[in-house]
């Protein structure tokens, strides 16, 4: 047996070996700074990439052909009639390069096991909902240690990070981009049994004030143990903590946003009927647009705001803006169409993804984070899962 036979195994090995961890780099950039802004993304993105196409083979699915139509080809031509019709070229890029990094993310990762990529997506998310307690714990104590940390990411767009003027008192506030996404995240948790990660991921929607997100996790949380088959003991026990929780919200500031929702004086809902509003009207003036995509980077002018936006906090309308009725309808179905064919599968965990990714749908829909490579990810992982888990 020659050296090269011997060592031939090894490197194999190591090879994959180091491709796995540069993909849980690259997804915990991803989560961590999604937008790009601070400038982690890109970078382990570029080195991951390029490790990843020399080292591994690419798998070409059936599905690849559809993705790359749905995710590369129309927006190209949308990314042609945005520019035609004068919009701003770096927000039309930006918005282009989510649907094609998207398509990259899904060719470069065709090989990976689901059950590894299913990990490692939600323990980046798990781990970014830990920093912003932290963050936000260390505002709360008045200690400065995250200040500088916190502004770089508050200047750069990359979430809200500081403190926030509720009536007379300030509460901590950490949001980061993907902060919905903690929603799934800790679904996924529960339904795993780790049920410190899924207080986690729920603090971190605390942490970052998410009033949807608090809403949501609670109230499936209660279904959950409702009709799960879990221990008594364990029921009691999650309860408890859950009412611990619920019981600080209740009387720290924060619940003051509740009541304004309540009440109807919550400027967050009042910004987003002048959306649904100026949207609809805008589909009824130009219908034919409405069907075939106003064109990446395009704006149009919102009662919510008063101005000219880009992106809106109903990003299920926002995306038939841009793309258009039927790419959206397309895009749309391909995602519920992989959630209910995961939600059928006769394994645990690929029901979990499924189920985690019908959250993740709705709760993107609620801020500008549908078309992101975040989400893209909580779409392949389940088509994935049932490619290999059928094969």
């Amino acid at each position: 047996m020659t050296t090269a036979e011997v060592l031939l195994p090894v490197m194999k090995f190591d090879r994959f070996r180091i491709g796995n961890v540069l993909i849980a780099a690259m997804f915990a950039a991803v989560v961590f700074d999604m937008g790009g802004q601070v400038g982690v993304r890109d970078i382990v993105l570029v080195a991951g990439a390029v490790f990843l196409v020399l080292s591994r083979r690419i798998v070409v699915h059936r599905e690849m052909s559809w993705m790359f139509a749905l995710f590369v080809v129309y927006p190209t031509f949308l990314l042609l009639a945005g520019i035609l019709s004068g919009a701003d070229l770096s927000v039309a890029v930006s918005q282009y390069r989510s649907t094609v990094l998207s398509f990259i993310l899904m060719v470069i990762l065709s090989d990976s096991s689901y059950r590894f990529l299913a990990k490692s997506l939600h323990y980046s998310i798990g781990c970014t909902a830990l920093v912003a307690i932290v963050i936000a714990v260390s505002l709360a104590l008045g200690m400065d240690i995250f200040v500088g940390l916190i502004s770089r990411f508050h200047e750069g767009s990359a979430g809200y990070f500081g403190m926030r003027n509720v009536g007379e008192d300030a509460i901590p506030n950490i949001y980061f981009k993907s902060t919905l996404f903690f929603v799934p995240a800790a679904f996924y948790f529960l339904f795993r049994g780790s049920h410190f990660l899924y207080l986690v991921c729920f603090l971190g929607l605390v942490a970052a004030v998410s009033k949807t997100g608090i809403i949501l996790v609670l109230g499936g949380s209660i279904l959950y143990y409702v009709f799960s088959d879990e221990k008594l003991s364990l029921k009691l026990m999650i309860g408890a903590i859950l009412a611990a929780v619920v019981l600080f919200l209740y009387q720290s500031p924060m619940m003051r946003l509740f009541f304004e929702i309540q009440e109807g004086r919550s400027a967050t809902v009042d910004a987003r009927i002048g959306h649904l509003s100026s949207i609809l009207q805008l589909f009824s003036d130009h219908p034919i647009k409405a069907i075939f995509g106003f064109g990446l980077g395009t704006e149009f002018y919102s009662e919510g705001f008063g101005e000219y936006v880009w992106n809106i906090e109903l990003d299920h309308l926002n995306c038939i803006r841009k793309y258009g009725l039927i790419w959206s309808g397309f895009f749309f179905g391909t995602i519920l169409l992989t959630s209910v064919r995961s939600i059928k599968s006769p394994l645990k965990e690929v029901r979990a993804l499924g189920v985690c990714l019908l959250l993740a749908f709705v709760v993107a829909g609620t801020n500008p984070v549908l078309i992101s490579p975040v989400f893209s990810l909580f779409l392949f992982v389940p088509m994935l899962a049932n490619i290999q888990s059928n094969a």
